[in-house]
C-alpha cells in the first residue's frame, strides 16, 4: 500500500508510461469510455469486464486503461491523467468520450476531463484526495495523505459544463469515505452534478453497486 502511495521515483523519467490502452471492439470507435480499475487492480478483472460490458451494449466501445500502480503514487496521477488524455486523443481523434472510473482510478479518471472534455463521467468511490476533502477525514489518515499528497494544489475543478455531464457513485457503507460529509462536498463543489448513493455497497464492485452502475450507464444520453 505505501509503495502505491508513495510511488516510483523513476516515474517521471522513466520512457515507457505506466498505463496502457486495451479496446477489444470492432470498429467503429466514434463513441468509446475510458475504463480507469482501482489501485492494484486490472480491467481485466470481471467487474471492469461486466462495466465494459454495460458500455457496448449502449453502443458504447469499451477502451481499458491499465496502470502500472507499483511505478505510480498519489502525487504523479494528475501526470498520468494528462499522459492518458493526450494518447487517447491521438489514436480516437474525434471519438466522443465518457469516462468511467472507481476509486484511485476515479481521480485520474477525474483528472482526465480536462484533455479529453467528455460527455459524461461516472465516478465510483473517488478517493479523497484533494484538498476540499482533507478536513474530512480522520486524522491518522488526514496526516498520511498531507504526506504524500499535495493538498494545495490538488482542487476540484471539472472542466466541462460545470457538472452537468458527471455522476459520483458512492457505497453507503463505503469505509474508504472516512467520514460521509466528503458527499456532501461533492454535491456542493458540483452543483449540476448527480449523487447515488448505493445501499449495501462498500468500498468494492459488488453485486449491488454493479446493478447501480448498469443503470447510471443505461440512462446516459450523449449528444
Amino acid at each position: 500500500l505505501l509503495l502505491a502511495l508513495f510511488g516510483h521515483a523513476a516515474y517521471a523519467s522513466a520512457e515507457a508510461l505506466p498505463f496502457s490502452l486495451r479496446c477489444d471492439s470492432p470498429p467503429p470507435h466514434d463513441r468509446i469510455v475510458l475504463i480507469v480499475p482501482g489501485m492494484r487492480q486490472k480491467t481485466s478483472d470481471a467487474e471492469y469486464r461486466a462495466v465494459g460490458e454495460y458500455y457496448a451494449a449502449r453502443g458504447i466501445a469499451p477502451v481499458f486503461v491499465d496502470i502500472e500502480w507499483g511505478f505510480l503514487g498519489i502525487n504523479y496521477l494528475g501526470a498520468t491523467a494528462a499522459d492518458i488524455g493526450a494518447e487517447v486523443k491521438k489514436t480516437y481523434r474525434d471519438a466522443r468520450i465518457c469516462l468511467f472510473g472507481f476509486s484511485f482510478g476515479a481521480v485520474i479518471a477525474y483528472k482526465m476531463s480536462g484533455p479529453v472534455h467528455p460527455v459524461h463521467a461516472l465516478l465510483c468511490s473517488m478517493s479523497p484526495v484533494f484538498s476540499e476533502d482533507r478536513p474530512c477525514l480522520i486524522l491518522p489518515f488526514r496526516l498520511l495523505m498531507g504526506w504524500v499528497s499535495d493538498y494545495s494544489s490538488n482542487r476540484l475543478t471539472y472542466a466541462h459544463d460545470e457538472g452537468e455531464c458527471l455522476t459520483f457513485l458512492y457505497g453507503d457503507h463505503d469505509s474508504f469515505l472516512i467520514n460521509k460529509s466528503i458527499i456532501d462536498r461533492r454535491r456542493s463543489a458540483f452543483v449540476h452534478s448527480k449523487v447515488v448513493i448505493v445501499k449495501g455497497a462498500g468500498h468494492d464492485l459488488g453485486p449491488a453497486y454493479l446493478e447501480a452502475i448498469k443503470a447510471v450507464i443505461g440512462g446516459i444520453s450523449i449528444p
